[in-house]
């Protein structure tokens, strides 16, 4: 096939199509010489089982790139469907019921009342056209029961009720 007849894509149809993925909702964060920094992020997944690797994107326009390039070491927590508004709040859009809170995880600042925290030392980092994709060695993991925060179609969704036995299952397809 000749791959010069292909159209460029359109941005809208991108994001529209990339938007019928879906995804939990979790937050970065990392300790800074300013404080606690963090950011909404769905564009995350698990890398590798051996070693332990998970992967996060970050806008390189995001004010979260530059803590990302400096920082050792980051959590990430995945919300609970409870926490919309503090995604919100982390994804720079208006939480004026949004009260964040970090509980120590190891010695790095990671969302309370998650459902899952992991930290992470930082293992690589690539380029990604506008994104760089950063590699996370994984030092340690958290789950506690609850339902997961989901984004599909450019909004939030919850599932009708969590999984019996979800907290202790573990996936079978690695």
């Amino acid at each position: 096939m000749d791959q010069t007849a292909l159209s460029a894509i359109d941005p809208k149809l991108f994001r529209s199509v990339m938007s019928r993925f879906a995804s939990g909702v979790t937050v970065i964060a990392a300790e800074t010489g300013a404080g606690v920094r963090a950011m909404t992020a769905n564009a995350f997944l698990s890398g590798s089982l051996n070693p332990p690797l998970c992967v996060v994107a970050v806008a390189k326009r995001a004010r979260m790139h530059a803590v990302m390039e400096e920082a050792e070491r980051y959590t990430v927590s995945f919300l609970s469907r409870e926490q919309e508004a503090l995604s919100n709040l982390f994804a720079g859009r208006p939480a004026p019921d949004a009260k964040p809170d970090f509980a120590d995880f190891h010695g790095a600042p990671a969302v309370k009342g998650a459902i899952a925290h992991i930290l992470a030392d930082r293992h690589a980092a690539h380029d990604c056209g506008d994104h760089t994709l950063y590699l996370g060695h994984i030092r340690a993991m958290e789950a506690f029961p609850g339902e997961p925060l989901l984004y599909y179609a450019s909004a939030y969704h919850h599932l009708a009720r969590e999984p019996e036995g979800a907290a202790h299952k573990v996936a079978d397809f690695w």
